[in-house]
């Protein structure tokens, strides 16, 4: 048993006779192709032109839209090359891989040229499927350097294929658009296309059902005719259980969704509204958080995954339970005013009440250290704002905070409240939180005011990096300890010697926190005030 398999036997041993049953058979010395579709461009798909008033029920649409979109295409594919479904090896939203025995070019290149046209004519080039294959033999599986290799030739002419979008030099000049679009009838949804029933596009209605169904159906039925909502070809889904169905979807292993007291997909206000519910003057707003993890592909390689179908396969299989399924249930239990936007192996985008965002990125952390045995690690960002500020700002703004904890020295790293620390320095800080919660109610002295002028000094604190500031900001600790002898101690009475040392632990973690972290101070900080402002 490898190194890999014996630290990772209890999280993903389940899925390797699944995948071990799909190599082909050793002395099978007929010729393959591997068929690989990957969707591109996800994040301008879910979040261009989507306006605030109905983005939680669209975007959850969106998300669930391109999963059943992905399987629907590996569908149609066998369907056409004359395969049975158990050809796809692997099948998710960031793609699917098919082995056929088929080896059929010319309709492989129908099949392409036709989701080219469904992508530009639905989706304004947005986002699309990009498709690939390359022929193989069953012995490549068996040895792993030349399955390694024949992999590494594989991903380059996925990249290629990314660079070649929408095979752009053999479309017509002009692509499709909707005409004579207006503002009395320019769908107010996606602000794409021309309004048709209730001023709203047929794709968005299709959205808007999907999303529905979210909250009233557990289950979808993939259908290759009659659905209730059409994809393409007659291939769609229907939310009974059909005889004639492909295959049966579980919608609560794709995303997690809150709701609201009408049963109905929670609306953005909703979810500002539930933030900070223990204090009437707590900021009432949204959090947005986007993570990653860290140095994938140096771990895939160091531990030689990318030279094992079964292992590469059963360990992104894990990592979708994780993100998915086990997100999911975590969300459900204990942070209900939360959603996912999508979630896959490798990356996830969530949004909800911006104080649960925050408990739940800490969750997660330290519960993907556990999946992994620390030896794999996650950066997040997260960004609060009001429910009525554009998503695509808000988008842009999540992926500015990804990008500066994946910029920092070590990952393993938050960017909150503009601030970026490593996860472990922002766990230990939250017990000055705590402190600070505990001496609030203890010590008259310490209100918001005082809070208020310690988040200044943590300020003072910072500006020491910049040398112009040097001598001004070496003045912070003088100011703290005269915060606290104007504001605490003048008022404590010897005989007070509980609240006076209460007060001086404070002190003292206080001194320690802005002299070793000034960020983490500022992003507990930020979260004192803000839930009782």
């Amino acid at each position: 048993m490898s190194r890999f398999e014996e630290t990772f036997s209890t999280t993903f041993g389940d899925f390797i006779p699944i995948f071990q049953k799909k190599v082909p058979p050793c002395d099978d010395s007929d010729d393959y192709l591997l068929i690989s579709g990957h969707f591109f461009g996800l994040e301008s798909f879910l979040f261009r032109g989507v306006s605030t008033q109905h983005a939680h029920q669209i975007l959850q649409a969106k998300s669930v839209y391109i999963e059943l979109f992905m399987h629907l295409s590996a569908y149609r594919i066998c369907d056409q090359l004359g395969l049975s479904p158990d050809a796809i090896l692997s099948c998710s939203s960031r793609g699917f891989e098919i082995l056929s025995p088929t080896i059929d070019y010319q309709t492989l290149e129908e099949l392409r040229q036709s989701f080219n046209s469904f992508c530009l004519n639905h989706f304004y080039g947005l986002g699309g499927l990009s498709l690939v294959w390359m022929s193989c033999t069953s012995a490549i599986w068996q040895d792993r350097v030349a399955y390694r290799e024949f992999q590494e030739e594989m991903r380059g002419r996925i990249e290629q294929a990314w660079y070649q979008k929408f095979d752009l030099p053999n479309q017509q000049a002009l692509l499709a658009y909707d005409e004579d679009i207006d503002h009395q009838n320019l769908c107010p949804i996606c602000n794409l296309r021309q309004g048709k029933r209730e001023a709203i596009c047929d794709l968005c209605q299709q959205w808007m059902k999907l999303g529905e169904s979210l909250v009233e159906n557990k289950s979808v039925a993939l259908v290759r005719n009659d659905g209730e909502i059409d994809f393409f070809d007659g291939y769609g889904i229907a939310f009974d259980d059909r005889s004639d169905a492909i295959a049966l979807m579980d919608l609560s292993q794709i995303t997690y969704c809150t709701t609201n007291e009408r049963e109905e997909i929670a609306s953005l206000n909703d979810l500002a509204e539930r933030s900070s519910p223990t204090n009437d003057h707590g900021l009432k707003a949204l959090g947005l958080l986007k993570g990653d993890i860290d140095n994938l592909e140096i771990f895939l390689e160091q531990n030689h995954l990318k030279a094992s179908f079964e292992h590469l396969h059963s360990f992104m299989a894990s990592l979708d339970q994780f993100f998915k399924q086990d997100l999911s249930h975590l969300m459900y239990q204990s942070y209900p005013n939360t959603s996912i936007l999508f979630a896959e192996a490798g990356h996830f985008f969530l949004i909800g009440a911006w104080d649960q965002i925050i408990d739940l990125a800490q969750q997660i952390e330290e519960a993907f250290r556990r999946f992994t045995y620390d030896r794999l690690s996650l950066s997040m960002g997260i960004v609060i704002a009001n429910p009525s500020t554009p998503m695509e700002y808000l988008v842009q703004s999540c992926n500015a905070a990804l990008e500066a904890s994946k910029a920092f020295q070590g990952k393993s790293a938050i960017t909150l409240f503009g601030e970026t620390v490593a996860w472990k320095t922002y766990r230990e800080a939250k017990a000055l939180y705590q402190a600070l919660d505990t001496a609030q109610k203890r010590l008259t002295g310490l209100s918001m005011h005082f809070i208020e002028q310690l988040f200044n000094i943590v300020v003072l604190r910072q500006s020491m990096k910049d040398p112009d500031h040097l001598l001004e900001g070496a003045m912070w600790r003088s100011r703290l300890n005269y915060l606290f002898q104007r504001n605490i101690f003048e008022y404590l009475q010897e005989s007070d010697e509980e609240q006076n040392i209460w007060a001086q632990e404070l002190l003292n973690m206080l001194n320690q926190w802005i002299e070793a972290s000034p960020e983490a101070c500022k992003m507990i900080l930020s979260e004192f005030i803000y839930q009782r402002r």
